[in-house]
């Protein structure tokens, strides 16, 4: 039977103590959840030795949202309040739960009860004694995850304020923005692993030229750094037209700084357009710039994005249109 809290004359969740789902973060580098497994059930592993920060304790009574760090540990805590230390340990041994982290159930949670303890002023300003279960979830990967519980009161239980029938039911759940590492504060774009690449001529690269041009007139060699009118771009990333590197920024970055230009000694075709995309709108498109053209700085908004592509246009031709993405900075 699942009974519904507002039949209950007088229900006061705050007060009585029964159903609460609790996250607490803190002590402990504990095990991760397996997030690829369906089936998996969490395991915990031992606390170590040292603790890494006090539990920070709340209390959904359900439908609730936190936010956690993916390097926080996490307890999952299930709880049973009673006016004495009697009732209280009387009224757990008639609570059944079970609970379940993005779908898979957590076993054996009866291994984790703990003796009640006294909480003064903690029900409705009044004295208290709890029961906790406390199972050592550990971390859990970026991302949003649902931890739900089911209470079910497997015989009537009196709390020294108010009575549960037996058969009463109740389903509480959380859910965990799990947020990812803090970004830098600035990295150049070569830092990032692209999504896809396509050029035109030769072999995308980084740095330093990953090919030899097969005309010896380029004086293109593999190893050579990437240079446009004499400044070297040790981030620099070698894109010949027509061009598409493609990277996903996961809305972490504001602003795009880049110097864009053609490698100046091979001088021939009719120039090259440099344009970026952010989430399939175009943010900038150059002049026409030839190997002669000097070198332009860039500055583009970013913020929120997602897909950041660098195209490099070839105009009429695509001859001798080496274009490069000097240095290309995210902040």
């Amino acid at each position: 039977m699942v009974a519904n809290m507002s039949t209950i004359k007088g229900w006061k969740p705050w007060r009585i103590g029964v159903a609460f789902l609790a996250i607490a973060i803190g002590f402990s580098s504990l095990h991760a959840q397996d997030s690829g497994s369906s089936s998996q059930t969490p395991q915990p592993t031992p606390a170590a030795a040292t603790r890494v920060k006090e539990p920070r304790i709340v209390l959904p009574v359900c439908n609730c949202e936190e936010v956690v760090s993916f390097d926080e540990p996490i307890i999952v805590r299930l709880r049973w309040g009673a006016k004495t230390q009697e009732l209280a340990e009387r009224g757990a041994d008639s609570v059944f739960y079970t609970a379940r982290v993005d779908g898979d159930p957590i076993e054996g949670l009866g291994d984790y009860r703990k003796p009640a303890v006294f909480e003064p002023k903690s029900v409705d300003n009044a004295d208290a004694w709890w029961v906790y279960w406390d199972y050592p979830l550990g971390t859990l990967p970026a991302g949003d995850h649902t931890v739900e519980a089911v209470f079910v009161a497997s015989a009537t239980i009196f709390d020294g304020w108010w009575t549960l029938q037996e058969g009463y039911s109740t389903t509480l759940q959380v859910t965990l923005h799990v947020s990812g590492p803090s970004p830098p504060e600035l990295i150049y774009l070569s830092e990032l692993p692209p999504q896809s690449t396509m050029v035109g001529w030769g072999t995308f690269s980084i740095s330093n030229y990953e090919f030899t041009s097969s005309d010896p007139t380029d004086k293109i060699n593999q190893g050579d750094p990437i240079v446009v009118h004499d400044v070297e771009y040790p981030h620099g990333l070698y894109a010949h037209a027509p061009s598409r590197l493609v990277y996903n920024l996961y809305g972490d970055f504001s602003q795009l700084e880049v110097t864009i230009g053609l490698v100046d000694w091979i001088e021939c075709g009719d120039g090259v357009q440099f344009v970026i995309l952010l989430d399939g709108n175009e943010i900038y498109r150059s002049p026409t710039m030839l190997a002669s053209s000097m070198p332009i700085d860039v500055k583009v908004s970013v913020a929120g994005g997602h897909n950041l592509v660098l195209v490099a246009d070839p105009r009429a031709t695509q001859h001798c249109d080496w274009a490069i993405w000097g240095d290309p900075t995210l902040r």
